[in-house]
């Protein structure tokens, strides 16, 4: 329960940092969070507070660890499935790409230096395209593995609205042979 408690202090804590700036060291962990993490610096606090609740509820750790390496793969993946989508650097090196993303991502642009850790090599192995297509599922599939969802849940999720746009289609079908 203990680290539990310490857990979700942290989460708050870095949720602060992540949001407010502030002045000195502050600014600075500020700054930081955001050049490695753009936006999701939203998303680190709350995936910690998240296993933080699990810890509290007595789960099985060896099962939370792999949820926080899960968790962890899925900011990294997301970070560089938008890395993928907003930077160009097909003419920039490693690190002086992880360098401009950095500063981009304290302007809350682009997937932070997080992003170019798997979008620079994907881009290099893959291609534009083939890196944002191989981001995306792998994204899709980490966000399922860390919320427990499976692929039955999200079918029948799509099912509806998938159901309700083809009576649409339908019924404006039938109302244009109607007219004719």
């Amino acid at each position: 329960q203990i680290n539990a408690v310490i857990l979700l202090a942290a989460a708050v804590l870095v949720f602060c940092f992540s949001v407010f700036e502030g002045e000195n060291v502050w600014t600075w962990i500020h700054n930081v969070l955001l050049g490695l993490f753009s936006f999701s610096a939203y998303i680190v606090p709350l995936l910690l507070g998240i296993v933080s609740i699990m810890l509290a509820l007595d789960k099985d750790t060896a099962s939370l660890t792999v949820r926080v390496w899960q968790s962890a793969a899925f900011a990294a993946l997301l970070n560089s499935t938008v890395y993928a989508f907003m930077v160009d650097s097909a003419t920039q090196g490693f690190w002086s790409t992880i360098a401009a993303c950095y500063k981009d991502g304290v302007q809350y642009r682009g997937g932070g230096a997080i992003g170019v850790l798997l979008g620079w090599p994907f881009e290099r192995l893959f291609g534009d395209m083939g890196a944002k297509i191989i981001l995306i599922l792998l994204t899709v599939v980490f966000l399922m593995l860390v919320t427990g969802t499976t692929i039955l849940a999200v079918l029948r999720a799509v099912r509806k609205p998938v159901e309700k746009t083809k009576e649409t289609i339908e019924t404006a079908i039938n109302q244009t042979a109607e007219r004719m």
